[in-house]
């Protein structure tokens, strides 16, 4: 069986094996079967000599292809397969999470829930606690008041002398009823008793059935200690007023007597000016150190501008006219030159005077924003202010003190205005003016004279409740020292 020919198989030729040569031209139609034609390559397609080799290579390449293609799908799938794995297994981290969260939450909404139920078992137990106190307290005060009561009575019937108005006559006692006397015995313990009381409640401390404020001190710190105004500070509270020394201790010291001649210096404005710097040192949030303040003020005005004013003035006025001799012209007028008043610097007197007095109202002004740092105080007895907290109860009676006092000062203004606006001649000379006003300060000064019943502790305790507060003795001048210590180190350092 031969193939025929024709013009489209002209490249076969007869060989001497007509098999093998067939079995070429099957292989190249298939070949040619199976490469992809297209118009541009068309004519670049020749047959080869080895038409086998060139399809096993053609095989070859295109298993690689379909093998690229296949690893770029196969990667593709893993990617896509991973993406979605990945979202499942953030989706399932994101759950755990919530649940772990809302476990969390769990937790601590259980937790708060114990703590409050605690805490509300342990404030019922505190209220339980506080209202048997109250309670105790209650019945205790009760007894108290009921011991305190009938032993009103029984000081009264003490107190009272049996035969206390008594008249002999011939061997016989004739005992006579003073009613006016009983009754004022009666009416003296009725006064103080409720004090008495509040001091029994009050050592007891079973009288505060509110919170008590605790008074906290500042500490001050080491630098405190070499500051000279510390220093002096100390030096003086604790002369003035020590915490663990009676009257008869402080007047063997010999800084008590030299604070005290400086307080009654009436010349210079020295004693006004003395006051300015106590008004400085002193605690102005301690009752007991505002009213002490005031009263020493007090005080000591009445013997230092009105008893010693007075008898400065007089001497000064007998000098200036008993002993006198008017020899000449200039002796007629020495009551200008030597008179009460000639010295003094106006300025300087008038205006450290003006400041001691209003210093003083002040001190009245600021007592009910203090406290009673000697005894426990109620909170019961105090509002809040905008600022402050005021005590109603602190200064009460001591404010009748302060309208007497401002009543005395104008009365003394009105004497000095009286004295500028009258008389037949007006206009007067200027040592006119300084005797007047040397003659209203004397008149300021002795008006103080009611300050003096003071002196009596039982009129004190009286008008104030706060209890007497002292000074923590410094070593002073072991700070001086140790100051004079650190200065000569380190001189002495330099200088190396």
């Amino acid at each position: 069986m031969y193939p025929k020919y024709n013009e489209n198989n002209n490249q076969i030729k007869l060989q001497e094996n007509p098999f093998e040569q067939y079995k070429q031209y099957q292989t190249q139609i298939k070949i040619q079967q199976q490469i992809p034609y297209s118009e541009d390559n068309l004519n670049q397609i020749v047959l080869s000599q080895n038409p086998l080799q060139e399809f096993q290579e053609y095989q070859k390449k295109q298993t690689k292809e379909n093998k690229k293609e296949n690893i770029i799908v196969i990667k593709k799938q893993k990617l896509y397969i991973f993406l979605i794995l990945n979202n499942k297994q953030t989706k399932k981290i994101q759950n755990a999470r919530k649940a772990i969260n809302q476990i969390n939450t769990i937790k601590k909404d259980l937790q708060n829930e114990d703590q409050k139920g605690n805490n509300n078992f342990q404030q019922q137990l505190i209220n339980q606690k506080n209202n048997i106190n109250i309670w105790i307290k209650l019945k205790v005060e009760q007894q108290i008041d009921n011991l305190l009561s009938k032993a009103k009575s029984l000081v009264k019937r003490k107190i009272k002398d049996p035969q206390m108005v008594l008249i002999q006559k011939k061997k016989k006692i004739i005992q006579i009823k003073s009613q006016c006397v009983k009754q004022l015995i009666d009416d003296a313990v009725d006064i103080d008793w409720p004090e008495i009381e509040d001091l029994v409640k009050i050592r007891i401390r079973i009288k505060e059935k509110q919170q008590i404020e605790k008074i906290q001190e500042i500490k001050q710190s080491i630098t405190c200690y070499i500051n000279p105004w510390y220093i002096i500070r100390s030096w003086y509270l604790y002369t003035d007023q020590p915490y663990n020394k009676s009257f008869w201790l402080k007047i063997r010291s010999f800084s008590w007597w030299f604070i005290l001649l400086v307080k009654l210096f009436p010349f210079y404005g020295v004693q006004s000016f003395l006051h300015i710097i106590i008004f400085l040192f002193i605690d102005k949030s301690d009752e007991w150190q505002l009213f002490n303040y005031i009263i020493q003020f007090k005080k000591v005005q009445f013997f230092s501008i009105g008893m010693s004013g007075t008898l400065i003035g007089y001497a000064l006025f007998f000098n200036c006219t008993t002993l006198n001799d008017y020899s000449s012209p200039q002796d007629f007028y020495k009551c200008k030159t030597e008179g009460p008043g000639s010295k003094i610097n106006v300025i300087i007197d008038l205006l450290g005077f003006l400041l001691q007095i209003a210093l003083c109202w002040l001190s009245f002004l600021i007592i009910p924003f203090s406290k009673s740092k000697g005894i426990a105080q109620k909170e019961s007895n105090e509002y809040q202010n905008c600022c402050l907290k005021i005590n109603l109860e602190k200064g009460g009676r001591f404010k009748n003190f302060l309208f007497l006092d401002m009543i005395a000062f104008f009365f003394c203004i009105g004497i000095l205005m009286l004295f500028i606006y009258t008389g037949n001649d007006l206009k007067k000379e200027i040592w006119q003016y300084y005797q007047a006003i040397y003659l209203v300060k004397t008149i300021y000064g002795l008006l103080s004279f009611p300050w003096l019943l003071f002196l009596i502790e039982k009129i004190l305790k009286s008008i104030t409740k706060a209890e007497e507060t002292g000074v923590i003795f410094i070593l002073y001048y072991i700070y001086i020292y140790n100051t004079f210590s650190y200065i000569y180190i380190f001189l002495f350092f330099k200088k190396v």
